[in-house]
């Protein structure tokens, strides 16, 4: 669960109001649509944060996901989940217009935070849905204040109905608080997950399939950030039986430069494994994802990130330890509260994260009418390249975040190595229908035939020793002024929102991200490739599967609409240049011209 600053308040305090799309007096259309994407999931109106219990549910083929959501304003408060589904993880309706679970119960009184959800019941009852969630029946809970015991539980509830109705009430507690054991240290302890882990099983010295393990995320005050490991009945899933803490890193630990910052308290976190042989550990590559607060000098900042670690016993050989020796930034820019769930099916693991508001002054959220929305589907992916130069290893920026063995450094002939990516997962491409598609194999031009604030855009540049930038200006005008510049130069990505807009409310400070292309053996460079989804004011950008940037462009100048590549002193070599003007809507219930034909009766998306 994301807290917003105002978070320094309770519940009760927090400012709120009613505006709502074409019916509140105080909310003008036109503000409510100026930065509104169209290809995202989104709520109908109001504040939406963390998305909650992703999962896909093969017997009626529906993607679900929940997310956090005020019913009464556009700032947060009141935390409440609203649930939408969807056939093909990128055109989505609401199952209800009011939301699922909202604040009524003495435990949750107060907010039901984020969490999980499974596709049957706690017993493996097939029809129904089993979600678990953090119960807050006290605010405000922030890892910086004082733990007040007892104020957050972990509760369950059940649907029949395929989440029209939800069935929870004060036996619906699971666990009373976190562990006894820690209640003079906890700093924080929510958003439960859950999942199989066969590589836990085998570290705890248990039978394969028989358990099935959750994570709740916290940390220990002034010790170390962590998530707390809970064994759970496959055959029950109210059985919650608490293993350890699973990390002991201590407070802002890094591995190295831009491999993330593991800060002073997560939330959200995920564990899973890929399928790949890690040279160090001789295992399957074990990894967890963590959402991370407490980032920087002033403990202000967080993100996403990952952590590839290996596992040993912990000291009372009762739980387990793991320990991270790679890892990486999930995204730069302003993504977070990331979670993903395994999509059986094709055996592939989708991320999805709430892209935030942050660049936007709070007190323009209520003047709009809404604030946040949930990114596009991504997969997370096991990333490997050969033959690259061995010196390449020891490169600050490489060190961190891919994995090799030690043998490796000393090689005279190129090497393997590897990493976690992530892409847009392949269902976007289902947005494209109808779009306005150009390929351009060697542009000739610097502009592209782009004139709008909705299209895909990807394109290579070839990197080497004459030629080591490019990149493209998105959205300028006819004088090439008012753009955002996606550049790479000098082993680095900017992202240069400056000039978009004067507006004192709107921050438009560039983001700088390193990034190093690999080299290899043959002399040879990585080239760059650049995958772009702009959604209005929504901007997500991938490089080369393995960085990712989102962030939100306020727009003030209606005329910049055009789009070129970006041609300096050194000619980049471009190619391969993908266009789709006009995405498709993702919000089949929105609108007056919601697409009926493709809700049924139920409200549940028919594709």
């Amino acid at each position: 669960m994301t807290i917003s600053s105002l978070t320094s308040t309770s519940s009760d305090d927090l400012e709120t109001s009613n505006a709502t799309i074409r019916q509140a007096k105080d909310v003008d259309e036109q503000d409510f649509l100026r930065f509104r994407p169209s290809y995202h999931l989104i709520a109908p109106k109001n504040w939406m944060n963390d998305p909650c219990g992703p999962c896909y549910d093969e017997k009626t083929g529906l993607y679900h996901l929940l997310y956090q959501y005020n019913p009464e304003g556009a700032t947060w408060g009141n935390m409440s989940w609203l649930h939408a589904t969807s056939k093909d993880m990128v055109h989505w309706a609401h199952v209800n217009k009011t939301p699922s679970f909202t604040p009524q119960l003495p435990h949750d009184c107060k907010g039901v935070f984020s969490g999980a959800m499974v596709p049957h019941g706690p017993r493996g009852e097939e029809n129904m849905l089993t979600a678990f969630y953090t119960a807050v029946s006290y605010l405000p809970i922030h890892w910086t204040k004082p733990y007040h015991w007892g104020c957050e539980k972990l509760a369950i509830a059940t649907s029949t109905d395929g989440g029209q109705t939800w069935n929870r009430d004060e036996s619906s507690v699971l666990l009373e608080s976190p562990p006894v054991e820690h209640k003079e240290d906890v700093a924080s302890w929510r958003d439960p997950f859950i999942s199989a882990w066969p590589e836990m099983d085998d570290q705890l010295g248990l039978p394969r399939g028989k358990y099935l393990y959750g994570l709740i995320a916290g940390g220990l005050r002034n010790k170390t950030p962590t998530a707390f490991l809970y064994r759970i009945e496959k055959e029950d899933l109210t059985k919650w039986k608490f293993v350890s803490t699973i990390a002991d890193v201590g407070l802002n630990h890094s591995l190295g430069k831009a491999s993330g910052e593991m800060g002073r308290n997560w939330e959200v976190c995920n564990f899973f494994t890929l399928p790949r042989q890690s040279p160090q550990t001789g295992k399957d590559a074990q990894y967890t994802l963590m959402n991370v607060e407490g980032v920087g000098k002033d403990f202000k900042s967080r993100h996403p990130m990952w952590a590839q670690s290996s596992m040993t016993k912990s000291k009372d050989g009762k739980g387990v330890i793991l320990h991270p020796f790679k890892s990486g930034i999930l995204d730069h820019g302003s993504l977070y509260a990331a979670t993903t769930f395994y999509h059986q099916h094709t055996s592939r693991r989708i991320l999805w994260g709430w892209i935030t508001e942050d660049d936007l002054a709070e007190s323009r959220y209520d003047q709009q009418g809404w604030s946040g929305c949930i990114s596009l589907p991504r997969e997370i992916v096991p990333l490997s390249f050969e033959n690259v130069d061995p010196v390449m290893l020891q490169h600050s920026l490489i060190a961190p975040t891919f994995d090799f063995s030690k043998a490796d450094q000393s090689s005279t002939t190129g090497v393997k190595i590897s990493t976690l990516g992530v892409k847009p997962a392949e269902e976007s491409a289902a947005l494209r229908k109808g779009a306005e598609y150009h390929y351009i194999a060697k542009p000739s031009t610097a502009k592209l035939p782009i004139n709008s604030r909705n299209f895909e855009l990807s394109f290579e540049v070839l990197i080497n020793k004459e030629s080591s930038e490019g990149g493209v200006s998105i959205c300028h005008d006819a004088d090439g002024k008012h753009g955002v510049k996606v550049v790479y130069s000098n082993e680095t990505i900017q992202v240069i929102r400056e000039g978009t807009t004067s507006d004192p409310d709107v921050n438009t400070s560039t983001i700088t991200v390193p990034f190093a292309p690999l080299r290899f053996v043959d002399g040879t460079f990585e080239r760059l490739r650049f995958h772009l989804f702009l959604d209005n004011s929504v901007l997500e950008l991938f490089v080369n599967d393995r960085l990712c940037i989102t962030t939100r462009i306020y727009w003030q100048h209606e005329e910049a609409i055009q789009t070129s590549l970006i041609r300096n002193s050194g000619e980049s070599n471009y190619q391969n240049v993908q266009i789709w003007s006009g995405l498709q809507k993702a919000m089949l219930d929105e609108g007056a011209d919601a697409d009926q034909d493709a809700l049924g009766i139920d409200g549940v998306a028919h594709l």
